[in-house]
């Protein structure tokens, strides 16, 4: 799920090949944060892009190194290296005592096959480590205040990512018309060693079609996605790995991970074996969107979002979606490089304990 951002970040140019940021902002993922990056694209005079990246905030800490050259041996293929270390504290998010800490490096070779199409296989090993002192739950998903004894997890992942994009939209932050179709299937474990063993497919499509041209031009959009982790070797899916909903890139109105796998029933949280609420195995998300040009740098949204997670061997079940609707404010702004987001939901199909905020503020695009 993508973080959105909030907040002004200022650029200084170091030359005309480099630049250098500092800055901070918002996220609903990383809270008040700081940033600092330095970034070159014509890396030792070859075209080679290189950088480094260090952001501290009040959930998220994030150091970045990245590599990249895109147009490898004088042909039209790219391949990029990232290093990176995180560490992520879950307390102020959700109602359990939760810290995540990774390092990792990721490797991809890319390849342009037309004008819209390319095809991608990354490589990526990380190590994690999740402490957590875990609060109980009654049956409803209360806390109930009590604290069990601290739960710390070590998790080795290695796996191999081959995706295939194909992109005709005619601006990746305002379009008026295009489509976006991606698929991927991450394979991680087996021969590629590490402790998660699973198989990931995950699939997206996004269509943004002109309906109206006149003074005022409108847009119908679309966006579908789904996906599937299902674990092989004996092995469970590792908490990080699972699937969960809620955000502004999922399903306004609900919180970042707010939507879980819960009791068809009862409504109930799932719990792993550890006493953590379990993510989905399966996830569908689906966006409706109805957009009003209303000249310059402004946009009208009307939106209906629907999604849910399943946990294991629970049935597809649509009638369990969950259902927001509202109304958003775009306003494009040069200095942050995407639109501002003024966003107010409705959710439609209103449960207990549901961690819903009808106003959110965000930046960038909901997909």
């Amino acid at each position: 799920m993508q973080s959105a951002l909030v907040g002004l970040v200022r650029g200084t140019r170091l030359r005309r090949d480099g630049q250098l940021e500092v800055g901070g902002g918002w996220s609903q993922i990383d809270g008040f944060f700081g940033q600092f990056s330095i970034s070159t694209k014509n890396f030792l005079g070859r075209g080679e892009q290189a950088g480094i990246s260090i952001q501290t905030g009040a959930y998220r800490d994030l150091y970045d190194v990245n590599y990249y050259i895109p147009w490898w041996r004088d042909r039209p293929q790219s391949i990029g290296l990232r290093l990176y270390k995180q560490k992520l504290d879950y307390s102020l998010l959700t109602d359990q005592h939760y810290v995540t800490n990774s390092k990792g490096a990721e490797l991809t070779y890319g390849r342009t096959l037309g004008l819209f199409d390319q095809a991608s296989i990354t490589y990526a090993f990380s190590k994690y480590q999740d402490s957590a002192d875990l609060l109980t739950v009654d049956a409803n998903g209360n806390p109930t205040g009590a604290v069990t004894n601290a739960v710390t997890t070590y998790i080795n992942s290695s796996s191999i990512r081959p995706a295939f994009v194909y992109d005709s939209r005619d601006n990746p932050f305002e379009p008026f018309r295009g489509q976006r179709f991606s698929a991927s299937t991450e394979v991680a474990g087996g021969v590629l060693g590490g402790d998660a063993y699973f198989i990931r497919p995950e699939i997206t499509y996004s269509l943004f079609q002109p309906v109206t041209q006149g003074t005022t031009k409108t847009v119908f959009a679309m966006n579908l996605a789904g996906g599937v982790i299902t674990p092989f070797g004996g092995r469970d899916i590792p908490r990080l790995e699972q699937f969960y909903l809620g955000g502004e890139n999922s399903l306004r109105g609900f919180r970042f991970r707010s939507i879980f796998a819960t009791d068809p029933k009862t409504g109930a949280p799932l719990l792993d074996s550890e006493g953590f609420i379990r993510g989905g195995d399966r996830y569908v998300q689906t966006n409706f969107e109805y957009h009003f040009l209303l000249g310059g740098p402004f946009r009208l949204v009307t939106f209906v979002d629907a999604g849910q997670v399943y946990g294991r061997e629970q049935d597809f079940d649509l009638a369990r979606l969950r259902t927001t609707a509202g109304l958003e404010l775009r306003i494009l702004v040069p200095v942050f490089g995407a639109p501002l987001r003024f966003i107010y939901s409705f959710n439609l199909h209103k449960r207990p304990n549901d961690d819903f905020e009808p106003f959110q503020f965000s930046i960038g695009t909901s997909f």
